[in-house]
């Protein structure tokens, strides 16, 4: 639950730390005092957007900023040492964020913009804005935020799937195979893409800001040499 927690894991090689965290904001019911129940449970980091909410837009959907909802939970967050997670943001969103954030924001699994132009990356200024306020963004694995090649691939059939991605477990289950599938046929990239983004990040917003995000239970064709 604590920085100290996890830096006292170092010296336990059979041992991981988890943070307890949440993506998306629907999870609050709309109501900015249930950042307060979710602290007391655990959570440490919570991603306000996965796709258009009635916090913000997102990176895939309405480029629309946070709501006076939104302000009020981001609010909450910082009153509670809850962390503001950005990715999946829009970009209009994210820059209200960063205008009213008083305490550190992260992007938990966002790759960059200048080398693979996907709206969910962040752009050079984004990640400048997040380093000083004292974030780290975690590079994305999945190919299509990693390479240019792979991103103008692969969108095109994630925008016919996405709008179908909703629903029970069961729907989202269907469509995800239906869409695996139609993705394996696209190019991946090389595993020395995720490299690149590590170190642009280095580049433009130091070595503090640099981690790895993953995604690793978000998609099924990463790049070359990360199969499972």
């Amino acid at each position: 639950r604590s920085r100290e927690e996890l830096v006292a894991l170092a010296d336990q090689p059979d041992r991981a730390g988890l943070l307890l965290a949440i993506e998306g904001g629907e999870a609050l019911g709309g109501d900015p005092a249930a950042v307060e129940e979710m602290a007391a449970l655990g959570v440490r980091y919570i991603t306000l957007a996965w796709g258009d909410n009635d916090l913000c837009g997102s990176a895939f959907g309405e480029n629309r900023g946070l709501s006076e909802l939104g302000r009020q939970v981001v609010r909450q967050m910082e009153r509670h040492r809850v962390l503001v997670d950005v990715s999946h943001m829009s970009d209009a969103a994210l820059a209200d964020t960063a205008h009213m954030a008083t305490r550190t924001y992260i992007a938990s699994h966002s790759s960059c913009r200048a080398i693979c132009p996907a709206p969910r990356n962040l752009t050079d200024a984004q990640l400048r804005a997040l380093a000083d306020q004292g974030g780290v963004a975690g590079v994305n694995f999945a190919s299509l935020f990693l390479t240019r090649e792979a991103y103008e691939a692969q969108w095109p059939i994630y925008g016919r799937y996405m709008p179908r991605l909703k629903g029970d477990a069961e729907q989202v289950k269907k469509v995800g195979k239906e869409m695996d599938a139609e993705l394996a046929g696209t190019p991946r990239p090389p595993l020395s893409a995720v490299a690149d983004h590590v170190a642009h990040i280095v580049k433009v917003a130091g070595v503090e800001a640099a981690a790895l995000g993953s995604d690793l239970d978000g998609f099924a064709h990463g790049p070359e040499g990360l199969e499972g």
